[in-house]
């Protein structure tokens, strides 16, 4: 089947001579961005960004994927273009031949290699030819407009090739209208005017292309205070001497002839140890050495300060620069040098076009002029460029050398985002070393049997370090100025956060941290800067949109577009979605920051408001909201404790962290007391309660429990009452004695009953059935459970209730010798626990399961559920096999109204071990 594919107006498929429906604007956007790209694949999140930008809608992906399976079905009829999944992405597939945009820089290429002028000019009118319109025509987004005006000055650059070799061979009365018409459009183009005052010359209109050479000056001199540039002033004493235009386009005044050029070999020297990154060199090869160029030819290194993409852009470059017969070339922009000011674009224009060989005295001081020298100068020659340490955009965008063989290689710790969407160039992230790496950097180093000797020392390093280039070089360098140091010591210094920093700074240029981290957050605007800085008091190791708000008192847009600012600059990274994190010793120089700030009491206290507004925390928050709790108590913020206290309960509860539960229980007591509250004290005491359960500190917990039993009756609320009967039900059920659990928890059922509290009831009917078929009683057990199920399923109540009475009915049916019905209970249990990431509960049902299987004497399937079980604890981090752990017993989500859920339901069986992790 034949076909056709056009960007170079209007977006449009062809099959057969028909048209082929590629659906609404946002469908066709997708093809567009893939065609682009082919053959190399697009990322999701790439894709994702370039039709909605940085603030994508909810629910992008998903139309993302509805967009391309409709495309596919679409195209799969007329199978033109393939659209293949491909390397967490999408790529198009499609034949040059059928493309225009591919045809049309085939034929740029021919035209540029052909000899015949009258060839050539015949070749570049095809290729101009393609297009009827603007490009991608039809489609838009902010990424594809950017794309688009690319697009324009390619086909610009291309029409004027055209037009010098139409001016050769004395073919420029034809363009005089169309070169009019872009000197109109943009006056101060002085290609685009020297080739109209040679049209003009050439048809004998020599004064009127001597009074727009004058018109020009004056307009450079009123508005820029600049003088035309030398291939202006040129064309102008050319026709002051009556000459014709020339046979084939002469070089640039300074420019050396072809067979004369100088090559010059700049790269520094290779970075010593280099190691890995096969990932990003594998990147490097695919844009850079392709056979299309186009915006291949450009590519951004870009990370954070220390990172490493100055030593891997030379380090490609060395590998790869017998494929750039015409020399390399480097520039130190110096962007983030803490030292020295960026270097100017004129400045690092005026370094690269010396090195080609231009006369001194005639380089121009002009910034359009000094351009103009470099393009010619560079002209079709193959040169590989690398532009290091750029700050902006700007600084990087007139140093692309003109040459289709030619490379760019931009390093930043800016993401240069202007390069990217404006001008084609292909990013490639530069991350921190994985910890293989940087082990196989250290033994470079410092050679394998040192590293060998001392392998938990040198993980240590390879952790302090946290996969950064720049750090592990310094370490190396100490460990091997002092080689009789061992480097457990080494790994000692580095060991705290408070002096990691202090002992990665080498006080010297280049090689110290502190000094590139400052650097770095010196280039970002004030505002950008003083985010950085109140980042440092977060308290988590990530952080949210809100959070982020929280802390710098800006409102949502602002806080976004503070987000954007650090992400572009690497001080801040995404983590998952919806969240970001800083890297571990980019973090640290934040919290220096942080701590001295002036703003830092405010921004800690709206953290903390944030928190206690946020409301019950889940899994992601709840290392950071420990660590709040520890910033009041400091700050004596009595209620800000009790209320993050009780925001933190459920979580620890059901992942069965009882020392923290402990701890900040403890720490709410302390704060109740202080502010007179007794019901906060009542709170504090129960949960302090729980945990002390949990560790099987039976002891401690007795009068704890008993006092909140008292307060809760002095204080006269239901809710605080039957919490506080559940917690010494509970303390009681775990010692065996069942029958004063069932005291307590009939009274519960007594309280639910008077107040209509339907869940209450439930709960307190499933407990009484678990004592009940503990103290032999299994049938009224039984039964009783089943009447808490009736309730939970009529009402729909709380789902993690649901699983731990499905438990409760397994157990008691297990008693009764109903065990394939048991152990369908146990199955449905786990299941429910699952899906609500209670883990300690999913534990508990499946051992239970596994014991079921076991009486049975299904062996298999009770190892298996045995092996579940403990993955599962794994998982959650929780250690099942040391005989000096806590025990973990099962947890109710019907924690009371007045701690955050109702309490937990007391068990009496053999409970789940595990060892509850110590930090978050």
């Amino acid at each position: 089947m034949t076909g056709r594919i056009r960007l170079l107006g209007q977006v449009e498929v062809d099959a057969s001579g028909r048209a082929v429906d590629l659906g609404p604007a946002r469908q066709r956007a997708v093809l567009a961005i893939l065609l682009l790209d082919a053959p190399r694949p697009v990322g999701t999140d790439d894709l994702v960004e370039r039709l909605w930008g940085m603030d994508p809608p909810p629910g992008a992906r998903q139309s993302l994927r509805a967009y391309v399976c409709r495309l596919r079905q679409i195209l799969g009829a007329a199978p033109v273009v393939q659209i293949e999944r491909r390397g967490g992405g999408y790529g198009a597939q499609v034949r040059a031949d059928e493309f225009d945009l591919a045809l049309f820089r085939r034929l740029v290429r021919e035209a540029a290699a052909t000899e015949d002028a009258l060839g050539a000019l015949a070749t570049y009118r095809r290729a101009l030819d393609l297009w009827p319109a603007a490009a991608l025509g039809g489609v838009d987004s902010l990424w594809l407009a950017a794309r688009r005006d690319a697009l324009r000055l390619e086909r610009h650059g291309v029409e004027l090739d055209h037009n010098d070799i139409a001016l050769a061979v004395g073919a420029g009365s034809e363009l005089v209208a169309p070169l009019t018409a872009l000197a109109a459009a943009d006056p101060y183009d002085e290609r685009v005017l020297g080739q109209l005052m040679l049209a003009l010359h050439g048809c004998g209109r020599s004064t009127e292309a001597l009074g727009r050479f004058h018109a020009v000056g004056r307009l450079l001199r009123d508005e820029l205070g600049t003088e035309p540039g030398p291939p202006l002033r040129s064309v102008h004493e050319r026709i002051l001497r009556g000459e014709a235009a020339p046979t084939t386009p002469r070089p640039a005044t300074g420019t050396p002839d072809r067979r004369d050029a100088v090559v010059p070999h700049q790269l520094p020297p290779a970075t010593g140890g280099f190691v890995g990154r096969a990932a990003e060199t594998a990147a490097l090869d695919a844009a850079l050495l392709v056979p299309d160029g186009g915006s291949s030819r450009f590519v951004v290194l870009s990370g954070p300060g220390g990172v490493g993409k100055t030593a891997l852009a030379v380090h490609w470059a060395r590998a790869h620069a017998g494929t750039f017969e015409d020399g390399e070339l480097f520039v130190d922009l110096r962007g983030f040098d803490p030292e020295r000011e960026p270097l100017s674009t004129e400045s690092a224009l005026r370094g690269l076009v010396l090195a080609l060989g231009a006369d001194p005295a005639a380089v121009p001081s002009d910034l359009g002029a000094i351009t103009g020298l470099f393009r010619s100068l560079a002209g079709s020659r193959r040169l590989l460029v690398i532009a290091d340490d750029a700050r902006c955009s700007e600084q990087v965008r007139a140093l692309l050398p003109p040459g289709p063989g030619s490379v760019l290689i931009a390093t930043s710790r800016s993401r240069l985002a202007g390069l990217v969407g404006a001008d084609g160039a292909r990013p490639v992230p530069v991350t921190v070393m994985g910890s293989a790496e940087s082990r196989a950097l250290l033994s470079k180093r410092l050679g394998a049997g040192r590293v060998a000797a001392d392998p938990v020392s040198v993980d240590a390093l390879v952790r302090h370090c946290a996969g950064l280039p720049l750090a592990l070089a310094i370490v190396a360098a100490q460990a091997t100025m002092q080689p009789d140091l061992p480097l457990r010591d080494l790994a000692a210094e580095l060991g705290e956060d408070d002096e990691r920093l202090d002992g990665l700074c080498t006080g010297e240029s280049g090689a110290d941290l502190r000094a590139a981290l400052e650097a770095s957050v010196g280039a970002l605007a004030p505002a950008a800067a003083r985010a950085f800085a109140l980042l440092g008091l977060a308290t988590g190791r990530s952080i949210t949109s809100a959070e982020i708000e929280a802390l710098t008192g800006s409102g949502r847009v602002a806080a976004r577009a503070l987000t954007r600012d650090l992400l572009a600059h690497h001080l801040l990274e995404r983590d998952v979605p919806g969240r970001f994190r800083m890297h571990d010793l980019v973090r640290l120089h934040a919290v220096g920051l942080g701590r001295s700030h002036p703003e830092a009491g405010t921004a800690r206290r709206a953290l903390l408001e944030h928190y206690r507004a946020a409301g019950p925390t889940g899994a992601a928050d709840a290392g950071a909201v420990l660590a709040a709790v520890d910033l009041a108590v400091a700050a004596g913020a009595d209620e800000l404790v009790c209320a993050l206290t009780g925001n933190l309960d459920r979580h620890l509860r059901k992942n069965g962290c009882w020392r923290e539960l402990v701890r900040v229980h403890g720490h709410a007591r302390d704060a109740a007391t202080h502010l007179g509250d007794d019901a906060a004290l009542t709170r504090a005491q129960i949960g302090l309660g729980i945990g002390l359960i949990g560790q099987r500190n039976f002891t401690d917990a007795a009068p704890v429990l008993g006092a909140a039993l008292d307060l809760a009756a002095r204080v006269g609320d239901v809710d605080l009452l039957a919490a506080a009967h559940r917690a010494n039900a509970r303390w009681a059920a775990q010692q065996g004695r069942h029958d004063v659990a069932l005291h307590h928890d009939e009274r519960v059922l007594d309280l639910a009953l008077r107040t209509g509290d339907r869940l209450g009831e439930a709960t307190a009917r499933n407990a009484i059935g678990w004592h009940q078929a503990h103290l032999g009683r299994p049938a009224q057990g039984l039964f009783s459970c089943r009447a808490a199920l009736a309730i939970l399923e009529e009402d729909d109540l709380d789902p993690t209730q649901l699983a731990a009475t499905l438990d409760s009915i397994g157990y008691a049916l297990d008693l009764l010798g109903r065990h394939p019905e048991a152990q369908e209970h146990y199955r449905r249990s786990a299941a429910v626990a699952e899906q609500q990431q209670n883990v300690v509960l999913r534990a508990e049902s499946l051992r239970r399961l596994a014991t079921s299987y076991a009486r049975i004497g299904s062996s298999d399937l009770a190892e298996r559920a045995e092996r579940d079980a403990a993955a599962v604890l794994r998982r959650a981090g929780l250690v099942d096999d040391d005989p000096g752990i806590a025990h973990v017993d099962h947890v109710d989500a019907a924690t009371s109204r007045a701690t955050g859920g109702r309490m937990s339901r007391p068990r009496g069986h053999p409970p789940v071990p595990v060892q509850v992790r110590s930090g978050w």
